[in-house]
Order: C-alpha cells, then structure tokens, then sequence
C-alpha cells in the first residue's frame, strides 16, 4: 500500500514537473529529471523547483480526508472482482465471510500542507 501511494505522488510529481517544462521550454529553458521508485533526482539549478513539485505533489495525494478511503476502496473492488473471477460467484451470491473488510485507520489531525514548510521533507 505504501510503495502505491508513493508511486501515485511520483506520477502526480512527474506530471506537474513537465507542465512546468512545458512553460519554461518556450522560454528556452530545459529541465531534467530522474525517478526511482520514490527518489527524484534533477540537476543542481533545478533542485528548489524539484523540491517544491514534490511536496505539492504529495499535498495533492494527502489533503483530502477521504484519500486513505479512496484508496483502499479502489484496492477491495479490485480484490473482490478478482475474487469472482476465480470462484465464479456473482456479487449476488457471495457469503457473507467472502468479504473481509478491514476497519479504515483513524487519522490524526496534522495538516499535511505544513511539509511545504518542512526542511527535511525531501533530502
């Protein structure tokens, strides 16, 4: 679950980072980048714009209340049809002990918009 909702901030990341090269290429300027998994690399003039693409990119997956829901929704539909597809029952025949759903995890009250002012945030 965790390397998913990293992989999601790297493609939001990703994402913003061309739109921004987009608009500085007309300008005749051009930026690079490099992912692995959930580390960014780009060149040293382009490091604070790198940085602040991250962590907006990171606001955008985490500032919703509903996003841990969102996802994990999205992972049991994925679960449950694959369930069917394998055992051949329709949603209108599944038991009751066919699906497990787990409780959704209280979270706390941290505004997550406080890691753009985060100096340790990306590194």
């Amino acid at each position: 679950m965790i390397h998913s909702l990293d992989s999601s901030v790297l493609i939001l990341f990703v994402r913003n980072f061309n739109q921004e090269c987009y608009k500085l290429r007309k300008k005749g300027v051009y930026l690079n980048i490099i992912t692995v998994h959930d580390c960014f690399a780009t060149s040293v003039g382009n490091v604070e714009l790198m940085e602040k693409l991250v962590r907006e990119s990171f606001i955008q997956i985490y500032r919703e209340p509903e996003f841990l829901k969102k996802f994990i929704d999205i992972i049991l539909t994925e679960a449950l049809e694959q369930h069917m597809k394998s055992t051949g029952k329709t949603a209108e025949n599944l038991e009751k002990e066919d699906i497990k759903l787990p409780d959704y995890p209280i979270l706390g009250e941290f505004d997550v918009r406080e890691v753009l002012k985060s100096k340790y945030f990306i590194n």
